[in-house]
């Protein structure tokens, strides 16, 4: 659903703008603007392109509002390993007419009651970034949407696991193995200035994904990154954000 949610927003908005279309909606600035800079930080470390995580992020959260993330604060969909906290199946309220699970009181409220139906949600299986005691449990769901400060922490922290540990020479997964390798490669030879070109963004996510055993196995999944990369302008912000002392604002509403 939250791919459907994510084309839809590029179909209707394209059309509208030769630049950055999606520099138009105010919840996809949203979902950037608390990330975006330690997001740079954190994977140019890493020799990681910024630009393709937060690309990836906003397509497997659905720019944040998919309930997993808005629960667990895991943006990038990881999956909880062993002796990590892993998101219960919840037993949640969905509106029918919206389509959509309802997780913030002031819509439910809204909502008439014969469009609302209650389903026990399939286990996730993902990560929960939520504090003990209440990460893995059933207690305080809503935990983030109290404490918005704590909410950025878990995003940073789920994308500190997938730059430092998903995408690790160490890692389990052969094709993880090989696109570290690869952008290490990348940066011995060119510098961390690569990291910021189209090739090596576009790259990155062709090698992580689209297939058997890798981060998401659709075929159509680094396509649809790619799309939401161009439309947000991420390469060009990732790059200000990185060389410039711009702010955040003032690169996104100039939209070239």
């Amino acid at each position: 659903m939250r791919y459907f949610i994510v084309f839809l927003i590029f179909a209707v908005f394209s059309i509208y703008s030769k630049n950055y279309s999606f520099r138009n909606l105010s919840h996809v600035k949203d979902f950037f603007e608390p990330i975006a800079k330690e997001t740079v930080h954190i994977s140019v470390n890493e020799n990681i392109p910024p630009a393709a995580v937060l690309g990836i992020a906003a397509l497997e959260s659905g720019f944040g509002s998919g309930y997993v993330s808005k629960v667990t604060g895991n943006i990038l969909s990881l999956g909880a390993r062993k002796g990590e906290a892993e998101l219960p199946a919840l037993y949640l309220p969905y509106s029918k007419k919206e389509k959509r699970v309802i997780l913030d009181t002031i819509n439910f409220k809204r909502s008439p009651l014969d469009t609302i139906t209650y389903s026990l949600r399939s286990p996730s299986l993902k990560k929960d970034y939520r504090p003990k005691p209440y990460a893995g449990t059933l207690d305080s769901i809503l935990y983030f949407s109290k404490n918005r400060v704590a909410f950025t922490k878990a995003k940073i922290n789920n994308i500190e696991d997938f730059c430092k540990s998903w995408i690790s020479s160490k890692s389990k997964v052969p094709l993880f193995r090989e696109a570290k390798a690869w952008c290490d490669s990348v940066v011995r030879k060119d510098g961390k200035k690569a990291l910021f070109r189209e090739d090596i963004v576009t790259g990155f996510i062709s090698k992580i994904g689209g297939k058997p055993r890798s981060f998401n196995f659709r075929e159509d999944w680094p396509v649809k990154v790619k799309k939401i990369i161009n439309s947000a302008g991420l390469i060009p912000l990732c790059k200000d954000l990185y060389i410039s002392k711009k702010s955040f604002e003032i690169i996104w509403s100039s939209n070239e």
